[in-house]
């Protein structure tokens, strides 16, 4: 079994229980994308991954208080997903289509609702620094 599904069937174990067991590190961030503002944090988020170790955006999830909320992953949001890649400038703030660096996406089932999976790799050395909006 993966890791990434390790972490989901932890998450949703919290979820079942109301339990909290902490899964985010500097490699796994949970998104919740239910108000438009919430993308700015996966744009940040993304951002970060790539100028760092890369990482992976698990999007439906709500975390607050030491609590997991399922709020799930909206299909209708799947442009958004593939747009990512293209949210982030260099440091001229020329515009840069990062795809590759976007490896893969998956969306996976989780008690009544989806969540998505972006893995996001980390950029080689003559790459760094992207930005997020300056």
């Amino acid at each position: 079994m993966r890791e990434i599904d390790r972490i989901l069937d932890k998450i949703e174990s919290c979820i079942r229980e109301s339990t909290y067991y902490p899964v985010e590190t500097d490699r796994i961030e949970v998104k919740d994308v239910t108000s438009g503002e919430d993308w700015t944090e996966v744009y940040k988020s993304a951002c970060a991954f790539l100028n760092a170790n890369g990482g992976i955006l698990i999007i439906g999830i709500k975390e607050k208080n030491k609590n997991y909320q399922l709020t799930g992953f909206n299909p209708d949001n799947e442009e958004k997903i593939k747009e990512l890649a293209k949210k982030f400038t260099n440091e001229d703030q020329k515009p840069l289509d990062l795809q590759g660096y976007f490896p893969s996406i998956e969306i996976k089932e989780m008690l009544d609702k989806r969540v998505c999976l972006v893995f996001v790799e980390k950029l080689p050395e003559e790459m760094k620094y992207v930005y997020y909006n300056k």
